[in-house]
Formats: structure tokens, sequence, C-alpha cells
């Protein structure tokens, strides 16, 4: 995958604002994100995403670094705080927007967060534009029923909001439906997943579910290849960012189904990725779609208000679409969101 640059320096820093001239009645906006270390990646993509959409004569941001680290985040939201007097924050990674929303919470500021934590949006404070694990996992077992699977691997990534959704719903879940359900976890750091894919193999599933962050994919595909393990596997909502390679180099992951998002299967979603695509040199992380549509909600701020309740309201009553869909949420802050079973055909998106 071509690396995605993002020249922040030359755009915002953190003693300037990311527009031409600092005006007192703009909405200011911290945007924590992991521009370097493990999910730079996404991070990237992200900001990316997030700059295609701002509008400058309503906003400004100021960009800063985490490093996907909570204390790092923490020290630079008490300084934005304290010097920029911001007004929204948008955060990534489940540990770091934990970590900082304390302090948000407590200065009434809203906070838009990316990431899979459904037990984020309980405080009072945070609108989520992001899916679910409970919505993904209880999406897996309910194919594994339509389609007559009884016996499903769970080849899970060790991530914190992967370990509660498998406890609380997964399992509980797959009792209740008659599934016979077996984790075999493993660390994101895993680059060989041969000996996982022998293991899985060994207990002779109908099903496997894949669930790990997109840059595990390709090894895992080629594993489960190797093992003659494809015709067997279902992939996550991450699987989509496979098809950013270049299609020669994955080619055994055609026709596998995953769960994916079903706005990338529109017109709009097409016109955002070529935008993306002329600007930055690549294809956007299929998530950045979020970022995008939450800096449309930003811009709009004086429309929707400034409260939580203001913007979930507001998105109730009045039919918005974004990027992602119709932009609406729940009572508890998380947006609705549609889901299809996907698969490739010569590097392009198709329902299954």
């Amino acid at each position: 995958m071509k690396k995605i640059f993002i020249y922040l320096l030359a755009i915002c820093s953190f003693f300037t604002a990311c527009t031409n001239g600092s005006q007192s009645d703009k909405i200011k906006v911290g945007v924590l994100m992991p521009l370097t270390g493990d999910i730079a990646f996404l991070g990237q993509s992200f900001t990316n995403a997030i700059l295609m959409n701002v509008d400058t004569t309503k906003v400004e941001l100021f960009i800063q670094d985490t490093q996907g680290e909570p204390k790092v985040a923490v020290n630079i939201l008490n300084q934005m705080i304290a010097t920029k007097n911001i007004d929204v924050a948008i955060s990534l990674k489940p540990a770091v927007s934990e970590s900082i929303n304390p302090i948000l919470e407590a200065k009434s500021i809203p906070h838009f967060v990316f990431a899979f934590s459904p037990e984020i949006t309980k405080a009072n404070n945070v609108i989520k534009q992001y899916p679910s694990s409970d919505n993904e996992v209880l999406n897996y077992l309910d194919y594994a029923k339509r389609n007559n699977k009884s016996n499903i691997v769970f080849l899970r990534h060790i991530f914190p909001d992967a370990e509660l959704a498998f406890k609380t719903i997964v399992e509980p879940t797959s009792k209740e439906m008659g599934l016979k359900v077996t984790d075999v976890p493993f660390d994101l750091s895993t680059k060989d997943f041969n000996n996982l894919a022998a293991k899985v193999k060994s207990l002779n599933p109908d099903l496997i579910v894949v669930q790990s962050l997109s840059y595990n994919f390709l090894n895992i595909v080629r594993s489960f290849y190797n093992a003659n393990l494809l015709d067997k596997m279902l992939g996550d909502l991450n699987f989509g960012d496979l098809y950013t390679y270049d299609f020669d180099t994955v080619k055994e992951m055609n026709n596998i189904p995953f769960l994916g998002l079903s706005y990338v299967l529109t017109n709009k979603y097409k016109e955002f990725e070529e935008e993306y695509f002329q600007k930055y040199g690549d294809k956007p992380n299929i998530f950045a779609a979020y970022p995008y549509d939450v800096m449309t909600i930003i811009n709009n701020l004086d429309k929707s208000g400034m409260t939580k309740n203001d913007i979930i309201k507001y998105y109730q009553d009045n039919i918005i679409n974004g990027i992602t869909g119709r932009m609406w949420y729940d009572p508890q802050g998380d947006q609705i969101i549609e889901y299809e079973i996907l698969k490739y055909q010569n590097g392009s998106f198709i329902q299954e």
C-alpha cells in the first residue's frame, strides 16, 4: 500500500491553526490522532479526510500526534484547553478516547470518537461516528445461523473492545442460538499465521470469523490459502482495506465474504474515494469516511447546537446524508449504521 503523507507542519501546528487567521467566533477543534505508532496508517487517513471537509470560514483545527498513547494524549489535551480554549474534540483509538474524555466531560466539551467500544458513549458529551463491536459480532452470529454454520472459530486480535464483545456478547448469544464457538486470540504483533491456521484447522470449524486490523489480513489470508481454509473464512470490517492494495498481490482474497459497510457500494463513497485519491495519491482507509462526515456536523454546529443532546435531536429530526449514509444516532449517541455481507470480484466490492 502506498504511504499516505500529511504535511502537518506546513498545514498546521499546535501554535498555528489550520486557517489563515484566528477568529474568536470560529469553532476551535482539537484533533488528537495517532500520526505515528502502530496505527499511524489510520490516523493519517483520518486526518486527511478531516482536512478535506473542514470549512475554514467557520472552524479552526488544532491537529496533534498522540502516538496512540493515552498519557501523551492527556498532556496534549490539557495544553489545548489551556492555550487554545477548544470547543470540540475529535479522537481515535479507544484507550486514548477513554483517557481524555473525563477532562472533556468535566468541561462539557463535545467529543467525537472513532472507537469500536459501545461503552464509550455512556458519557454525556460523547458522540460516536463509527461501528460498534457489539453490532459487529451479532452480525457474525446471524450470518452463521442463516447459513447453517454451527461450529465457529473466532480468530481474533487481542484488543480491549474485542475481548469485551466476545465475553459479554458472543459467548452468551451463541449458546442461546445453539452455536458452538471457540476463541483463538492472537497478539496484534503476530506476523506468521501458519501455526494459528493449523490450530484452527484442527478444530474442524464450518465457519472461521477473522477479526483483525487490516495490516494483519494479508498474512492471514495467505496462511488460510495454504491451509485450504479460505472457503470457511468470514472477514471483519477491516478486511475492506485490503482492496487498496494492487489486486494482483492479493488475488487469494477474491470472493471471500466479509462483514462490510453498506456505504462502500454507493456513488457518494466512490466520489469521496476519487477525491481523496486525487488529493493524496492513494485510496483512503474505508473508515476515513467517518471523520469526513464528522466535519460536516462540526461545520454546522450553529444549527444543531453544541451539546450531545442537541446534536442527536437535530439529526433525528432532519434527514442529512453523509458519505456513511444517513447521519443519525440512537439515544446513547452511537451512529445507526447499515451492514452488508460483501465480497471482492477483481478488486471491486459486490454484495454476496
